[in-house]
């Protein structure tokens, strides 16, 4: 009875105390439901462009701790819980995390009406990132249960990954299997398709082939000009180059001429000599009634 007696007493003593800590936390819920619902309520009251420049700005408030945690190990609990988080979650990749979210919030900013695209490219990260992370694990020779081991190959994602396919296809076809998942990833995210690049090698062949040709051409070119360079020396003569001028040249005179032999063959030009015309007066003639005239 008085074991019942003291523990009634200690009831009623901690009794009031459960309450008032009941209806605490039930205000301190009410206040964070209100404020919450508030924000919500305000939110989608903004302009859709603000509301893209929050996201924008918020992935680019997490670029800058991330980068403060990775880069620049941040001594204090944000840094070391940063460089815990995203080491355990995708390992050496997380050098490039900081990079990827600054990319998306200046994508946002600056093209913030290109959703489609944006989704696009964020399915293409992922492809990319899941890819890289399990090739770094299998590569890393890190295929361990160990945290240190998960955080110097490609974190949780790429154990994950690695280690399901390995299990399901040996690590001969996980490698090539992973390595179409990177490619193809980026092909997603440069809307490039795989025909276009088949064209484009087609291309390069195509100019290689043709760059040679052209190459070999004027390289033939430039030794025929070489063979027939022209010499600065002069000719020499030869028995037939001999024959052959004599042949199509003109024989020459066994004399000279003079000019003074010239004079010998002249002949005298004979003079005419100018008729005087005497002084004479015109007449007229005169024109009969006979004949009849008419003008040109």
């Amino acid at each position: 009875m008085a074991k019942r007696k003291k523990s009634a007493k200690k009831l009623r003593i901690f009794a009031p105390i459960i309450r008032g800590l009941t209806f605490l936390w039930r205000f301190i819920a009410k206040i964070l439901g209100n404020s919450i619902r508030f924000i919500f309520r305000s939110s989608k009251e903004l302009d859709p462009a603000h509301r893209r420049d929050g996201v924008a700005f918020f992935l680019f408030i997490l670029a800058l701790i991330f980068s403060a945690g990775i880069w620049f190990n941040l001594e204090n609990f944000l840094g070391k819980a940063t460089y815990s988080f995203l080491f355990g979650a995708v390992g050496q990749l997380a050098y490039l995390v900081p990079l990827i979210f600054i990319y998306f919030a200046y994508r946002i900013f600056r093209s913030p009406d290109e959703t489609g695209d944006t989704g696009r490219i964020t399915i293409g990260t992922l492809l990319i990132l899941t890819s890289t992370t399990s090739l770094i694990h299998i590569v890393n020779g890190s295929v361990g249960t160990g945290a240190t081991a998960i955080r110097e190959g490609g974190g949780l994602a790429g154990y994950a990954i690695s280690t399901l396919l390995i299990a399901v296809v040996t690590e001969v076809l996980a490698i090539p299997i992973l390595v179409i998942f990177l490619i193809f990833g980026l092909l997603v995210i440069t809307k490039t398709p795989l025909s276009r690049v088949f064209k484009q090698i087609g291309k390069l062949f195509k100019f290689g082939s043709s760059g040679i040709g052209n190459f070999r051409a004027k390289r033939a070119e430039r030794l025929v000009a070489d063979d027939f360079e022209i010499s600065e020396n002069p000719p020499f003569e030869t028995p037939l180059v001999k024959d052959l001028v004599q042949e199509f040249e003109p024989e020459e005179l066994d004399y000279e001429v003079e000019l003074e032999d010239f004079d010998q063959i002249t002949q005298p030009v004979p003079v005419v000599n100018s008729i005087k015309s005497e002084g004479t007066r015109p007449q007229q003639l005169l024109l009969s009634s006979d004949v009849k005239y008419e003008l040109p």
